[in-house]
């Protein structure tokens, strides 16, 4: 549901997050439900003014229990100093909000209930969302440390994978708890959240990836000059396992091998880019190059 703009972003509540306020509500709970809410909003707003100060455009920011998902125009998770930092801002805005708290509280500005549970939800955002799994705001730091090592798809689909099964694990505590007469919806409601985006997260991988490879492509035309990363390829070797092991802010060329470790070929980044949108990821690179060589001799 839309609620209204924030510096220009659109903010969307998640219903389901709608029935987590109301639970709080009809138990009693209004005000720490009020809380709860504005604390997500405020560990959002801090990753959307760092990510609009990085040059990046926020469309929208839709808000869940523990924390939100943004949907940025443009490669958030293909810059990976970009994305820590912005990653980052959410826990620390929390951990400034703790301070400045405890100061209203010794100066006798809030409740002294509220000011702790405000303490207690700011404390447990922080540190619920430095777990390294997709998407909480340790999982895009975890991505964006691997993705310089194994290519930014690759990261994603590990990242994302260790999200679903943290909100397995939660869902599994909510139930053994309800099992001993310690039913906590709460749980069961973060974890059904935490995997659904995680599998949202991972499904998205594959359109963010190659909206990358694309602009990476025009980028190379536009500058000139882009640091290059050479990769070795057997002839069986398809485009989808190539593709993982690209890594960001770098252009590729494969160089493909026989056998008998003989060069058959120089495949360029551009070129695979334009194969798995003619042929999918399912095509060999051999099959690639034999077709580059044929053009090359008709020409």
């Amino acid at each position: 549901m839309k609620v209204g703009k924030l510096f220009g972003v659109q903010l969307i509540i998640n219903p389901y997050f709608l029935i987590l306020i109301f639970l709080f509500s009809i138990i009693g709970l209004l005000p720490q439900a009020l809380i709860l809410f504005g604390v997500v909003i405020l560990h959002e707003l801090a990753h959307v003014l760092v990510a609009i100060g990085s040059g990046l455009n926020i469309k929208s920011v839709e808000l869940l229990p523990f924390g939100g998902v943004a949907r940025v125009e443009g490669l958030l998770g293909t810059n990976p100093e970009v994305e820590i930092k912005v990653a980052l801002a959410g826990p620390i805005n929390n951990l400034i909000l703790i301070g400045l708290a405890y100061a209203f509280y010794r100066y006798n500005i809030w409740q002294e209930e509220l000011t702790f549970f405000f303490i207690r939800c700011n404390f447990i955002m922080a540190l619920f969302n430095l777990i390294p799994a997709l998407p909480l705001d340790g999982g895009r730091i975890y991505r964006a440390k691997l993705s310089a090592r194994m290519g930014f798809r690759r990261a994603t689909e590990l990242a994302a994978n260790l999200g679903k099964l943290i909100g397995i694990i939660l869902g599994i505590i909510g139930m053994v708890g309800f099992y001993f007469s310690y039913f906590n919806i709460i749980i069961i409601i973060i974890a059904f959240f935490l995997y659904q985006a995680a599998k949202k997260e991972k499904g998205m991988a594959a359109y963010i990836f190659l909206r990358y490879l694309t602009r990476k492509k025009e980028e190379l035309h536009l500058k000139g000059v882009l640091v290059g990363e050479q990769l070795v390829a057997e002839p069986s070797t398809t485009l989808n396992e190539v593709l993982r092991l690209i890594v960001p802010q770098k252009y590729c060329t494969l160089l493909v091998l026989d056998n008998q470790s003989n060069i058959m070929g120089v495949l360029t980044e551009g070129i695979l880019i334009d194969a798995l949108l003619d042929h999918g990821g399912n095509l060999p690179v051999s099959q690639l190059l034999k077709e580059k060589n044929g053009e090359n001799c008709r020409n």
